[in-house]
């Protein structure tokens, strides 16, 4: 037992060759994951995007509206960058989905940070009576590139009586 802890023995060439193959495959496996992750890390840690606009709420008032009527759209966005853009405003039936009125118009005049927006629409003459929603889509245009964003709003439902 004794030879085995000497230095000229087979097992300690034994030992020296398993340590240099364990140190090896540390070293490749910890290259390797920084390649790797650099790799990954590079579309994962892009500028974050913040959107020029972010819509917080959408409410109308009044909720029941006669043909021919008007209301007031409240929106609560918030405003990161100002952009040009146009908006789009839909009136959509909802027990066919028929878009009964649309106007689309360059986007109102904000700042920077929250805004609150009160805009007043028109319901059609020609609009039956039922279930309706309304529906608000805004394009801008960001940067020298021009990067189109988009923001929805939540579908807001109202009645036409």
């Amino acid at each position: 037992m004794l030879r085995i802890l000497t230095p000229g023995h087979p097992v300690w060439r034994t030992f020296i060759d398993t340590g240099l193959a364990m140190l090896v495959v540390a070293v490749s496996a910890f290259f390797s994951y920084t390649a790797f992750t650099n790799r990954a890390g590079v579309a994962e840690n892009k500028a974050v995007i913040i959107r020029p606009r972010v819509i917080n709420k959408v409410w109308i008032e009044p909720s029941t509206i006669s043909s021919g009527g008007s209301f007031k759209v409240h929106i609560n966005a918030t405003i990161n960058e100002v952009c040009p853009g146009e908006t789009h405003w839909s009136i959509i039936r909802t027990s066919d989905n028929v878009e009964v009125a649309r106007t689309v118009e360059l986007t109102h005049p904000v700042k920077l940070g929250i805004n609150d927006l009160t805009i007043t629409r028109r319901v059609p003459d020609t609009a039956v009576p039922g279930s309706y929603y309304y529906v608000v889509t805004v394009y801008e245009f960001c940067g020298p590139e021009r990067t189109t964003y988009t923001a929805v709003t939540p579908h807001v439902p109202f009645t036409i009586r």
